[in-house]
């Protein structure tokens, strides 16, 4: 499926619609397992959002989108990120109560290869249940703010991980 048939695929539900596209060349066709789709708004992700089927697996949230292509039905994952998802802090009533272990450079940690649908929330949930209490988790992201695999943790203690 080649950068057009994409386009012609999701234009009715944002004519301003970019399509990022890693490594895309033009001449060539072949499937690269994701590509970005950047919309003017959040009312056409809603739009688009309606027409798909959800999916929960896991605790995260994903949706399917029936297709047509070379006479065959396909289904496109759908995984919206909303920037709230980016970040997850301890409430600051928690956080006074700690107050030398807020944000400490000691207690923070590096943290590779997140699946693009695991959301900052969902990971506090897997960190809290092996390593125990966690401060913040923060998912890095690329320049449209879509999560890049990586992100930091910060812990209360140094012990905890």
């Amino acid at each position: 499926m080649g950068k057009e048939e994409i386009i012609n695929i999701f234009y009715h539900f944002d004519t301003d619609l970019v399509v990022d596209w890693p490594d895309y060349q033009s001449n060539i066709k072949f499937s690269l397992p994701y590509l970005r789709l950047i919309f003017s708004s959040s009312t056409c992700v809603v739009a688009l959002l309606q027409y798909c089927d959800p999916v929960i697996e896991g605790g995260c949230e994903t949706f399917n989108l029936k297709v047509m292509y070379k006479n065959k039905k396909k289904f496109l994952q759908i995984v919206p990120w909303l920037l709230s998802d980016t970040y997850y802090h301890k409430p600051s009533s928690i956080l006074y109560s700690y107050p030398k272990y807020i944000h400490s450079q000691k207690n923070t940690v590096f943290v590779g290869a997140l699946h693009g649908r695991i959301h900052a929330k969902l990971s506090l949930t897997f960190l809290l249940t092996y390593f125990g209490d966690v401060v913040s988790v923060t998912i890095d992201t690329d320049e449209h703010e879509y999560p890049t695999g990586t992100g930091r943790v910060t812990f209360w203690q140094p012990k905890q991980f």
